[in-house]
């Protein structure tokens, strides 16, 4: 009766194993799932600040273009650069507004951004009505704004990188966690299945030998029967052979 039982109760377990397994092989994958959206999120948020400082340049090299040149259809364009600046900085403040931090470094990011802008703008405004002074004063104060916006954009540069690293070292631990817990599944599911084959295949060996000892059993009782009837024929046909 026991092996009937117990085999059934390690295929069932084994079962539950390996449905566990998979739950788990389905965790792993969401989390890395989200670990590759964390990722990728904190990549917008550098590709947008790269942006800035690229938009930044171009707004420089027009404001030189046109100190040079008087063509006023640079200001049109620094115009545009101006537009595309304020809508990388309204993307970076939704990028970013889960961390407090970085969004208080938005806040001075888009102070040091339209500083820089409002410098460049006047120098493009004025152009050849200003001195060379100054337009040097301008120009003194152009660097310090993109040394203050420099300084902004590579702190939330490297609060990203953190971040990013904290993200993947949690992501590993968690993915090298779970896939010991599999690794340990598959042997146990392994080993209980060898198990039940073991207990099955030893039901099967008592049922042959239950079978085959039945049938030694019935061949030896048919024997005996024949013996029974060749001695009671015997007898008969002595004990009548004499009374005739």
């Amino acid at each position: 009766m026991p092996l009937k039982v117990v085999p059934q109760r390690i295929f069932f377990f084994a079962i539950a194993l390996i449905v566990g397994g998979a739950a788990l092989s389905g965790f792993t994958m969401y989390k890395l799932f989200t670990s590759e959206r964390w990722v990728r999120h904190t990549y917008l948020v550098r590709l947008e600040m790269s942006q800035i400082e690229a938009y930044l340049s171009r707004a420089g090299r027009i404001r030189l273009s046109y100190l040079n040149t008087a063509d006023r259809r640079y200001q049109k364009d620094f115009e545009d650069t101006r537009k595309l600046l304020e809508e990388n900085l309204v993307a970076i403040h939704t990028l970013t507004n889960d961390n407090p931090e970085q969004l208080a470094n938005c806040e001075q990011l888009d102070k040091a951004v339209n500083s820089r802008l409002d410098i460049l703008q006047l120098s493009i405004q004025q152009g050849g009505a200003m001195v060379s002074n100054e337009q040097l004063a301008l120009t003194e104060a152009l660097m310090n704004s993109a040394y203050n916006t420099s300084a902004v954009i590579e702190r939330m540069d490297q609060i990203e990188e953190d971040l990013l690293q904290r993200r993947r070292a949690i992501t590993s631990s968690i993915f090298v966690i779970i896939l010991v817990i599999l690794v340990a599944i598959l042997i146990a599911s392994i080993f209980l299945f060898r198990m039940y084959y073991r207990l099955l295949a030893a039901q099967l060996r008592e049922r042959q030998l239950a079978e085959t000892n039945a049938r030694a059993l019935s061949t030896e009782l048919m024997h005996v029967q024949d013996e029974e009837r060749r001695k009671l024929s015997v007898e008969l046909h002595d004990g009548i052979g004499q009374i005739i």
